[in-house]
Protein backbone atom coordinates (compact mmCIF):
# COMPACT_ATOMS: atom_id res chain seq x y z
CA UNK A 1 0.00 0.00 0.00
CA UNK A 2 1.18 3.88 -1.31
CA UNK A 3 0.94 5.85 1.26
CA UNK A 4 -2.58 3.93 3.16
CA UNK A 5 -3.89 3.75 0.00
CA UNK A 6 -4.77 1.01 -2.60
CA UNK A 7 -1.90 1.63 -4.46
CA UNK A 8 -3.45 4.60 -6.38
CA UNK A 9 -1.74 6.86 -8.62
CA UNK A 10 -3.05 9.97 -9.40
CA UNK A 11 -3.37 10.96 -13.25
CA UNK A 12 -1.96 13.51 -15.04
CA UNK A 13 0.49 14.75 -17.59
CA UNK A 14 0.13 13.87 -20.87
CA UNK A 15 -2.47 11.10 -20.92
CA UNK A 16 -4.85 13.02 -19.01
CA UNK A 17 -4.10 16.43 -21.78
CA UNK A 18 -4.96 13.73 -24.57
CA UNK A 19 -8.28 12.73 -22.40
CA UNK A 20 -9.02 16.79 -22.09
CA UNK A 21 -8.41 17.03 -25.93
CA UNK A 22 -11.73 14.56 -27.07
CA UNK A 23 -13.41 16.03 -24.02
CA UNK A 24 -12.78 19.45 -25.92
CA UNK A 25 -13.65 18.12 -29.07
CA UNK A 26 -16.75 16.61 -27.55
CA UNK A 27 -18.34 19.80 -26.77
CA UNK A 28 -17.08 21.77 -29.86
CA UNK A 29 -19.16 19.14 -31.80
CA UNK A 30 -22.11 19.17 -29.53
CA UNK A 31 -22.33 22.88 -30.22
CA UNK A 32 -21.99 22.56 -33.32
CA UNK A 33 -25.08 19.94 -33.76
CA UNK A 34 -27.02 22.56 -31.89
CA UNK A 35 -25.96 25.10 -34.37
CA UNK A 36 -26.87 23.02 -37.08
CA UNK A 37 -30.30 22.12 -35.35
CA UNK A 38 -30.90 26.04 -35.20
CA UNK A 39 -29.92 26.58 -38.17
CA UNK A 40 -32.11 23.76 -39.62
CA UNK A 41 -35.07 25.48 -38.52
CA UNK A 42 -34.58 28.47 -40.91
CA UNK A 43 -33.89 26.91 -43.66
CA UNK A 44 -37.12 26.88 -46.42
CA UNK A 45 -37.66 26.57 -50.34
CA UNK A 46 -38.11 29.23 -51.04
CA UNK A 47 -35.57 30.49 -48.92
CA UNK A 48 -31.92 32.46 -47.89
CA UNK A 49 -29.26 30.58 -49.06
CA UNK A 50 -27.67 31.94 -46.18
CA UNK A 51 -29.29 29.61 -44.17
CA UNK A 52 -28.91 26.71 -45.92
CA UNK A 53 -25.44 27.30 -46.32
CA UNK A 54 -24.94 28.05 -42.34
CA UNK A 55 -26.51 24.81 -41.90
CA UNK A 56 -24.28 23.00 -43.97
CA UNK A 57 -21.11 24.48 -42.08
CA UNK A 58 -22.52 23.00 -39.04
CA UNK A 59 -22.70 19.98 -40.11
CA UNK A 60 -19.67 19.45 -42.02
CA UNK A 61 -17.74 20.52 -39.28
CA UNK A 62 -19.64 17.66 -36.99
CA UNK A 63 -18.11 15.20 -39.66
CA UNK A 64 -14.43 16.85 -39.07
CA UNK A 65 -14.87 16.79 -35.19
CA UNK A 66 -15.53 13.26 -35.38
CA UNK A 67 -12.56 12.60 -37.59
CA UNK A 68 -10.51 14.07 -35.36
CA UNK A 69 -12.07 12.68 -31.77
CA UNK A 70 -10.95 9.34 -33.53
CA UNK A 71 -7.02 10.43 -33.75
CA UNK A 72 -7.18 11.98 -30.86
CA UNK A 73 -8.99 8.86 -29.47
CA UNK A 74 -6.21 6.81 -30.68
CA UNK A 75 -3.42 9.05 -29.76
CA UNK A 76 -4.88 9.09 -26.04
CA UNK A 77 -5.07 5.15 -26.28
CA UNK A 78 -1.51 4.91 -27.16
CA UNK A 79 -0.52 7.49 -24.56
CA UNK A 80 -2.69 5.32 -21.26
CA UNK A 81 -1.36 2.39 -22.39
CA UNK A 82 2.38 3.99 -22.21
CA UNK A 83 2.29 6.06 -18.84
CA UNK A 84 -0.40 4.84 -16.98
CA UNK A 85 0.85 3.14 -13.89
CA UNK A 86 -2.00 0.70 -12.81
CA UNK A 87 -5.00 -1.17 -14.67
CA UNK A 88 -7.51 1.22 -12.78
CA UNK A 89 -5.83 4.11 -14.15
CA UNK A 90 -6.09 2.69 -17.93
CA UNK A 91 -9.30 1.37 -17.74
CA UNK A 92 -11.03 4.59 -16.56
CA UNK A 93 -8.79 6.14 -19.47
CA UNK A 94 -10.24 4.04 -21.64
CA UNK A 95 -13.77 3.30 -20.78
CA UNK A 96 -13.88 7.67 -20.73
CA UNK A 97 -12.83 7.79 -24.11
CA UNK A 98 -14.73 5.10 -25.45
CA UNK A 99 -17.70 6.52 -24.05
CA UNK A 100 -16.76 10.35 -25.75
CA UNK A 101 -16.41 8.19 -28.92
CA UNK A 102 -19.95 6.86 -28.90
CA UNK A 103 -20.88 10.63 -28.39
CA UNK A 104 -19.07 11.44 -31.22
CA UNK A 105 -20.52 8.75 -33.53
CA UNK A 106 -24.37 9.74 -32.07
CA UNK A 107 -23.70 13.29 -33.02
CA UNK A 108 -22.23 12.18 -36.86
CA UNK A 109 -24.89 10.27 -37.24
CA UNK A 110 -27.39 12.30 -36.08
CA UNK A 111 -26.51 15.16 -38.56
CA UNK A 112 -26.28 12.71 -41.60
CA UNK A 113 -29.96 12.33 -40.96
CA UNK A 114 -31.00 15.63 -40.12
CA UNK A 115 -29.00 16.43 -43.60
CA UNK A 116 -30.49 14.00 -45.53
CA UNK A 117 -34.02 15.31 -44.08
CA UNK A 118 -33.16 19.24 -45.02
CA UNK A 119 -32.00 18.67 -48.36
CA UNK A 120 -34.31 16.11 -49.35
CA UNK A 121 -37.49 16.79 -47.91
CA UNK A 122 -37.05 20.40 -47.22
CA UNK A 123 -35.55 21.67 -49.65
CA UNK A 124 -36.98 19.53 -52.38
CA UNK A 125 -40.35 19.78 -51.47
Amino acid sequence: LANGKLGLHKPGGETLNALRTLAALTVEATQEWIRALAHASHVTNPGPREDTDDFLTAIDRVAVLEHDADDAQRHLTTLAIEHTKDFRQLHLYTAISDGLEESMDALKHASLALRGHVLGEVLRG
